[in-house]
């Protein structure tokens, strides 16, 4: 990419034509633009920045080869609840994709439901009853009392 937009800069074209042309974003033009070939290897030599999960990655790979069903919310709540991060949900979320994807480990699904179909039993055998709360305003008193209701369905 760095050679293309030199070689492109050489022959005259603008950073808005390099940008059109080949289709690489503006600002990725901008900041080779006026880059010195040593600048770019100093660049490319510089080691990646560490991640702030990667203090925690023993213990998040432990749990996810002990618990194989865990998901990145549980982990995050046990982070919480161990080191009291401040890392947001999002991350971590990614961050445990990438470490099931990198040591292979996969989410065990459940093939087997926990609950299954019934046969609709003979009228006036099974009942419905939803129950909830419902505020009404009495005239008299000039309140709002909460009375029970029970919606029954048979």
């Amino acid at each position: 990419m760095y050679c293309k937009i030199q070689n492109m800069r050489s022959e005259g074209f603008s950073q808005r034509q390099v940008t059109k042309i080949s289709g690489i974003n503006r600002n990725t033009v901008r900041k080779y633009w006026d880059m010195t070939p040593d600048e770019y290897d100093e660049l490319i030599l510089t080691p990646a920045k560490k991640s702030r999960m990667e203090q925690h990655k023993e213990q998040i790979l432990s749990w996810l080869r002990d618990y194989p069903r865990v998901t990145a919310a549980q982990v995050y709540d046990w982070l919480q609840e161990r080191h009291q991060i401040t890392l947001t949900e999002g991350s971590i979320r990614k961050y445990v994709k990438k470490l099931r994807i990198e040591y292979d480990i996969k989410e065990q699904e459940d093939n087997q439901r926990d609950y299954q179909s019934v046969e609709d039993p003979p009228m006036g055998y099974q009942m419905q009853v939803d129950i909830g709360i419902t505020s009404v305003f009495d005239v008299y008193s000039r309140k709002h009392k909460a009375e029970s209701i029970r919606d029954c369905t048979a």
